[in-house]
């Protein structure tokens, strides 16, 4: 379990990965999977940029409390599936914005700014109270 980086500007990670490996020790310690697990998602956080070290820890709290709350691993993977589509939509739509803020379509505008300002509330009309003098 290792990240390393060669020389260039842009940090390219390898990080060697055996699949076969990981199932078996998930099946032999579950426990000590999930520790290891833990340590190298730590260890790719650290080497992320400093400013996007929190952003990562708060998505990995996302995708484990995803996984906590799924009562199969199946389910978790659903989910957290939907949750990394939820953000690409997202991503998509801020490029069109940027790219073409013309051609966004009524329900990406709601996506964005929420429904229009008169379906959003009633504004009710309260008459002033008289003052006590």
């Amino acid at each position: 379990m290792s990240i390393n980086y060669d020389d260039s500007f842009t940090k390219n990670e390898c990080i060697e990965f055996d699949f076969d490996e990981w199932m078996a020790l998930n099946r032999r310690d579950p426990e000590a999977f999930e520790a290891r697990r833990q340590a190298l998602v730590e260890q790719v956080i650290e080497t992320a940029p400093q400013t996007m070290q929190r952003r990562l820890r708060g998505l990995m709290f996302e995708i484990d409390a995803e996984r906590a709350k799924a009562k199969t691993p199946l389910q978790a993977c659903m989910n957290i599936s939907s949750l990394m589509w939820e953000r690409f939509d997202a991503l998509r739509l801020h490029m069109n914005i940027l790219t073409h803020p013309e051609k966004l379509s009524e329900a990406e505008k709601t996506q964005l700014y929420g429904s229009t300002k008169e379906e959003r509330a009633v504004v009710l009309p309260f008459k002033a109270r008289p003052k006590a003098e």
